[in-house]
């Protein structure tokens, strides 16, 4: 059994990619729906909500 270092790439495995998510303005919950409203050129962009922006000292 050999030691990997974590600078040393070359004893890494393969590592890939199985899933993605997202929460994105305009109700995009994935990828797909994101990739639709580009292709749609649909403006998904909304105001602040103020109670984000109300902070109490």
């Amino acid at each position: 059994m050999s030691i990997c270092h974590d600078n040393d790439f070359s004893c890494h495995g393969a590592v890939a990619v199985v899933g993605m998510a997202c929460r994105l303005a305009g109700g995009n919950n994935s990828p797909e729906e994101l990739w639709k409203t580009i292709l749609g050129k649909i403006d998904a962009s909304t105001d602040v909500p103020k109670m984000r922006w109300e902070h109490k000292n």
